[in-house]
């Protein structure tokens, strides 16, 4: 089973727990604001997108809108690909 992370703790990130909980290990969730850092989201820690670099994970699910500039954001600054 993937190590999953879900960048995103809005609607679509809860729908997408929804729909992939079962299928996917979703270790943690990640999001630009920082009033959710350290807090949970379903039982998962929301962390910080710089703590991503030296978590082991699969894959990221990006759940937002912004999905462009969250993509961006983690291959250009954080260099995860």
């Amino acid at each position: 089973m993937k190590n999953v992370i879900i960048f995103g703790t809005g609607e679509f990130a809860k729908n997408i727990y929804n729909q992939y909980k079962n299928d996917l290990n979703i270790i943690n969730f990640s999001d630009n604001n920082k009033d959710k850092h350290n807090t949970l989201f379903f039982e998962k820690l929301v962390v910080a997108p710089k703590d991503l670099i030296s978590m082991d994970f699969d894959e990221i699910i990006i759940a937002s809108s912004y999905s462009e500039e969250i993509y961006q954001q983690l291959v250009e600054d954080l260099n995860l690909d």
